[in-house]
């Protein structure tokens, strides 16, 4: 059965809550799809405008956090 993962952005200072989430099988599956979506943002230019310092924190449905990726 899928489960809802959230792939929140935050510079430690700011967070910006992936409210919907994405279904994935498993954690694992999530993660690749978090690796896909930060290739999207640098693809698109969108973490341009961010800044430095950001990260992805990677997160069940019970708030538990998966995993942290530096994306830039």
């Amino acid at each position: 059965m899928a489960q809802r993962f959230h792939f929140d952005l935050t510079d430690g200072f700011r967070t910006l809550h992936d409210r919907a989430g994405t279904l994935a099988p498993d954690v694992d599956r999530a993660l690749v799809q978090a690796l896909m979506a930060i290739k999207e943002l640098r693809e698109s230019g969108e973490l341009a405008t961010l800044g430095d310092g950001w990260q992805m924190i990677v997160r069940d449905t019970s708030g538990t956090v998966r995993q942290v990726f530096l994306i830039q």
